[in-house]
């Protein structure tokens, strides 16, 4: 499943935006991810308290090999019960770090069409 990989690859302190399908938008750091491919899925989310909840928890457990779509739930500022907010229906994540290792000096390397 797309999703679960892609949230699967959410390293912590990347910024992302989850939005449920209840309509709630997710925005934070991730504090915590746990990804064990073909079994679950925990990404702990910390958030601003300007809409009440000061944290988020995504998950989802395989069974016999099958993801569900993950879940969302928040924990209000002061209260130590989470509310379910639904499932995941939308996705950004801002990497903020450079992958493409093509792009990048490579330090005692020369670049060979450089001019000298």
């Amino acid at each position: 499943m797309e999703l679960i990989d892609e949230l699967g690859e959410v390293g912590q302190k990347q910024p992302i935006e989850i939005t449920a399908d209840d309509g709630t938008t997710v925005e934070g750091h991730v504090s915590q991810s746990i990804y064990e491919p073909g079994n679950k899925l925990r990404l702990e989310i910390s958030a601003g308290e300007d809409d009440g909840y000061q944290r988020f928890q995504v998950r989802a457990d395989a069974e016999d090999g099958d993801w569900p779509t993950p879940h969302v739930r928040g924990r209000e500022t002061g209260n130590d019960d989470w509310t379910d907010l639904g499932t995941v229906a939308d996705v950004e994540v801002e990497t903020g770090h450079r992958t493409n290792t093509e792009d990048m000096d490579v330090q005692g390397e020369a670049d060979p069409d450089a001019e000298e």
